[in-house]
């Protein structure tokens, strides 16, 4: 995914099958509406790491509404694709 957030473009690459962003202080934002974002372009899966519980939100079947699924992974978990 190519993102421009200084003008607010964001352009969707085919392909684009998994998106991992590290969060801290936009956690809020990454899980919502950037994730519903992501969503709605059709990326397969985002994964958001929060930077202080090292809990990952892992967000799949991307739709027109964002992501219909989301499921929080504990830490020291290991997660295969």
């Amino acid at each position: 995914v190519i993102a421009d957030y200084t003008d607010g473009g964001v352009t969707h690459r085919a392909g684009d099958e998994l998106l991992i962003e590290i969060a801290d202080t936009t956690m809020r934002y990454d899980v919502g509406a950037k994730a519903s974002l992501f969503g709605r372009l059709g990326v397969a899966e985002t994964w958001v790491v929060n930077a202080a519980t090292l809990e990952t939100l892992v967000h799949t079947q991307p739709g027109t509404g964002g992501y219909a699924s989301k499921i929080a992974v504990p830490s020291r978990t290991i997660m295969r694709r």
